[in-house]
C-alpha cells in the first residue's frame, strides 16, 4: 500500500481528479468543458470587411512587420528588445521562450505588456503570442501544469487523452495571455537517432500520428487557442537535428506520401490554422532547398496539392540548419518567395531588424510584388480576425492565477500521466515494496545547451522526491556530474548502492546512449540488488543494457533535458515502480527486442497492441 505521504500527494491528485468528474475515463471538467466550447474562431464576412479595410491603411513597412515574428525571452535580459521591435517595427507575431523565475500573475502582466505595446502603434493591431507548449504551459511557466509529452499521450493511445490535456493548455495558455501554441508535432519518428523528434512525436506510426494531431487541433482551436502542425513535410526520418545542421533525407515519394504526409493532411482536414515548414531537405521533392525556402515544397506540395490555405510559418531561420548556408536577410526573402507567410526570427534584436529590412527592401524594389506582400499578410490579419486578436483585449491576472496550475488539471495531468508510463520488462522485480527499505535513485546530470543557454540540470531530485512520496522507506540519491559517468563515479555509485535494499537508474538519450550509462547500469545490476531502469527520454535506452530484469519508458526528456519538459512523467515512472497500474504501450518499436504497442501490466500478462492498418 501507499505511504501516507502519497496518499495526500501524487494519489491524492488522482482522487481529487475522481471527486471533480475529470478523471480522464470520464469526462472534462466543467471549466475544461466550457474552453472547448468557447472562443471558437469567427468565419464570417466581418472579418473579410475589416481585414480588407485595414490593408488599405497599413504602408509595406507595416505590412513587412505582420510577416516577421521576433523572439520574446524576458528572462535573457536584453538580448532581444522585443517591445522596441513591436513599438517600431510593427512586428505582429513574437515566439516565447524563457520566463524564467515568471509566476502566473509575473506572466499574465508581462504579455500584457507586449499588448499595450501592439496598442500604442498607428494601427493598434495586437500580437500573436506564439510559444511550444507540446507539453503544456509549465514548459515555459514553471506554475503550470505538467503534462504528459506528445510520445506520452501517444503511448496511451487514446484520443480522449490528447483531447484532455489539449484542453488544459488551451485553458492556461490563454488565461496566461498566450493566444497560439505550436504544435502538434506532426512528424512520424521513424528513426531511433532522431533527436529532434524523439518523445515531442506521437510515435512511429502514421494512423495513430494522424488521429492524434487531429484530436489535438481541434481542441486547441475550439478552445481559442490557434494550433499549428509541425515540420512540414516532416522531419522524423532524419537522424540530423536542424537546430545544428541541415538534415536531407533520401526516401522515396511513396515512402513520404504513406508516412510522413498523412498525419499534415490530417491536420488541414480538422481545419488546422497554421502550419510550420521544417528545415529539411526531401530530396525527392527538392534536391537544392529545405522545405521552408522552397517553392516546390511550400507552394506547389502544401499549397496547390493538398489545399492548405491558412498561415504558413517557417522555423526559425537563425538555427544551424540555416545559418552559414545562407544569411538571415537572403533566408528571409528566399521563404517569403516559396510561399511562407511569417518568417521567424529567433536571436537578437539586430538579426530580426536584417530580415525587416530585406523583406522591405524586396518588396521596394520589385522582388517581392505587391499582391505576394498582400497575400501574406491578408491571412495574418484574418487569422487574428477570427480569434478576436482585431482589438485590445489584456488578460485579467487575478483569473490567470485561479485557472493555471489548479487543483482539477493537477489531478487530471496525474491520471493522464499514469498511461503515458509504459511498463516494458518485469521478471519478478516490481512492483518495489512501498512499506520498508531502502531505495537508491541514481541518474546523470544533463550539460548546458548552446540552443537555449540553461544551466546544467540533473531530474534525480524530482524522482527521489516522488519515491519519498509514494514509500514509506528511507532514500539515497546519486548524480553523476555530467551525461557520461566517469569510473570512480560509477565506483561511487556501486559503493552507495551497498547500503541499498533496490535501485533505481535513469537513463537518457536523444540518440545513441552514452556508453557511460551503459557501465553506470551494468555496474549497479553486478550488485545484485534489484533493479529497475527508466529511460527518460526516448524508449530505446534497452538496446544498450538488455540483461536488466525490469524497464520502464517515461518519455519526459527532449534534446533540451535542462527543460523538465513532462516533470508529470518523471513522477508517474516512480508511482509505476512502486505498484500504480501501468497503461502505456510503447509508441515506438524497440528494435530486435519489442514491437510497437507493447506493454505489460501488474494485473494481467504482457500485451501487443498493434491496431489493424497502423
Amino acid at each position: 500500500m501507499m505511504g501516507q505521504q502519497g496518499e495526500r500527494g501524487y494519489m491524492g491528485k488522482i482522487r481529487v481528479a475522481l471527486v471533480a468528474g475529470i478523471f480522464v475515463s470520464g469526462v472534462l471538467g466543467t471549466h475544461l468543458a466550457a474552453a472547448v466550447e468557447t472562443g471558437v474562431p469567427l468565419q464570417n464576412a466581418e472579418c473579410s470587411t475589416r481585414v480588407d479595410q485595414l490593408l488599405a491603411q497599413m504602408t509595406n513597412a507595416e505590412k513587412v512587420g505582420q510577416m516577421v515574428m521576433v523572439l520574446n525571452a524576458p528572462g535573457f535580459g536584453d538580448f532581444t528588445d522585443t517591445i522596441g521591435l513591436i513599438r517600431d517595427h510593427q512586428v505582429g507575431s513574437v515566439i516565447s521562450h524563457a520566463y524564467f523565475g515568471f509566476g502566473v500573475a509575473d506572466a499574465a502582466s508581462y504579455n500584457n505588456s507586449l499588448q499595450e505595446a501592439a496598442a500604442s502603434t498607428r494601427l493598434e493591431i495586437p500580437i500573436l503570442n506564439a510559444a511550444d507548449f507540446e507539453a503544456g504551459v509549465s514548459i515555459l511557466v514553471a506554475d503550470g501544469t505538467s503534462l504528459p509529452t506528445q510520445m506520452g499521450l501517444a503511448a496511451a493511445r487514446r484520443p480522449l487523452d490528447t483531447r484532455t490535456a489539449a484542453a488544459v493548455t488551451a485553458a492556461e495558455a490563454l488565461a496566461l495571455g498566450f493566444n497560439w501554441s505550436f504544435s502538434p508535432l506532426a512528424d512520424v519518428l521513424t528513426t531511433p537517432l532522431n533527436g529532434e523528434g524523439g518523445v515531442r512525436t506521437f510515435g512511429g506510426k502514421s494512423n495513430l500520428t494522424s488521429r492524434l494531431v487531429a484530436a489535438e487541433v481541434l481542441t486547441f482551436q475550439r478552445s481559442g487557442l490557434i494550433a499549428t502542425a509541425k515540420h512540414f513535410p516532416g522531419m522524423g526520418g532524419s537522424e540530423v537535428n536542424s537546430h545544428f545542421g541541415l538534415p536531407v533525407v533520401a526516401y522515396d515519394r511513396t515512402t513520404l506520401q504513406r508516412t510522413h504526409l498523412p498525419p499534415f493532411e490530417s491536420a488541414i482536414r480538422a481545419g488546422v490554422e497554421t502550419i510550420m515548414t521544417g528545415h529539411i531537405i526531401v530530396e525527392t521533392l527538392d534536391p537544392q532547398l529545405p522545405a521552408s525556402l522552397s517553392p516546390i515544397v511550400t507552394n506547389d506540395l502544401l499549397r496547390e496539392e493538398l489545399g492548405f490555405d491558412g498561415v504558413v510559418v517557417t522555423d526559425s531561420m537563425t538555427l544551424g540548419a540555416i545559418l552559414g548556408r545562407w544569411d538571415v536577410d537572403e533566408a528571409a526573402v528566399l521563404a517569403v518567395k516559396a510561399g511562407a507567410d511569417i518568417v521567424m526570427e529567433i536571436g537578437p534584436t539586430d538579426l530580426a531588424v536584417f530580415a525587416i529590412n530585406a523583406l522591405l527592401s524586396a518588396v521596394d524594389g520589385g522582388e517581392i510584388t505587391t499582391a505576394r506582400l498582400d497575400e501574406s499578410v491578408r491571412r495574418v490579419l484574418s487569422l487574428k480576425c477570427r480569434y478576436g486578436l482585431l482589438d485590445l483585449a489584456l488578460v485579467n491576472v487575478s483569473a490567470a492565477e485561479s485557472v493555471v496550475g489548479s487543483e482539477n488539471s493537477l489531478a487530471s495531468a496525474a491520471e493522464l500521466s499514469l498511461r503515458g508510463v509504459t511498463l516494458v520488462r518485469n521478471r519478478g522485480v516490481l512492483p518495489f515494496d512501498s512499506s520498508a527499505g531502502t531505495t537508491l535513485v541514481a541518474g546523470v546530470t544533463h550539460p548546458t545547451n548552446e540552443v537555449i543557454p540553461m544551466p546544467p540540470a540533473s531530474h534525480v531530485p524530482t524522482l527521489a522526491a516522488m519515491v519519498e512520496e509514494v514509500s514509506e522507506g528511507s532514500v539515497l540519491s546519486w548524480t553523476a556530474e555530467t551525461e557520461s559517468p566517469t569510473a570512480p563515479e560509477i565506483d561511487a555509485a556501486v559503493s552507495l548502492a551497498a547500503d541499498a535494499d533496490r535501485i533505481i537508474v535513469a537513463t537518457y538519450s536523444a540518440g545513441p546512449l552514452p556508453a557511460e550509462q551503459t557501465r553506470l547500469v551494468e555496474a549497479l545490476l553486478a550488485t545484485g540488488k534489484p533493479l529497475v531502469a527508466i529511460a527518460t527520454g526516448t524508449p530505446y535506452d534497452l538496446t544498450e543494457y538488455s540483461e536488466v530484469d525490469a524497464y520502464v519508458t517515461a518519455p519526459a526528456l527532449t534534446f533540451l533535458p535542462g527543460y523538465a519538459f513532462s516533470q508529470s512523467l518523471l513522477e508517474a515512472s516512480i508511482a509505476v515502480v512502486f505498484g500504480a497500474e501501468p497503461y502505456g504501450r510503447l509508441p515506438v518499436p524497440i528494435e530486435g527486442l519489442y514491437p510497437l504497442g507493447h506493454g505489460m501490466g501488474y494485473q494481467g500478462s504482457e500485451v501487443n497492441v498493434a491496431e489493424e492498418g497502423d
